[in-house]
């Protein structure tokens, strides 16, 4: 799910925001991102490209990606979707809180 499956809890599940699996070049430390390694510079037209940009690029994946921009808080354990959630986007916790991420019962 994309959004937290606690704000969603009236939806029917068929709206309730899956989210694919995707690989996309990003920035070298763009969205707080840990990494550091040299970016791709041989085979595709697009590496090519990049490889000549001012700036360097890694290959993000959306899991790997979701681990450092999300955020999770102890509460989240208890919820029963739990395992399904990807956490909640660190911008938007930063500007709006927590409040209205409440646990849905039936955890664990």
């Amino acid at each position: 799910m994309d959004a937290p499956a606690c704000v969603t809890e009236g939806l029917p599940w068929e709206v309730r925001g899956l989210v694919e699996a995707y690989q996309q070049y990003e920035p070298l430390g763009s969205s707080g991102s840990p990494h550091a390694e040299a970016p791709a510079r041989e085979g595709s037209a697009l590496r090519e490209a990049l490889a000549e940009a001012s700036q360097e690029y890694y290959l993000a994946q959306r899991g790997e990606k979701d681990g450092y921009v999300r955020l999770r808080r102890p509460q989240c354990g208890q919820c029963r979707f739990n395992a399904l959630c990807p956490g909640v986007w660190s911008p938007y916790v930063e500007r709006f809180g927590w409040e209205e991420f409440v646990p849905v019962s039936g955890g664990r």
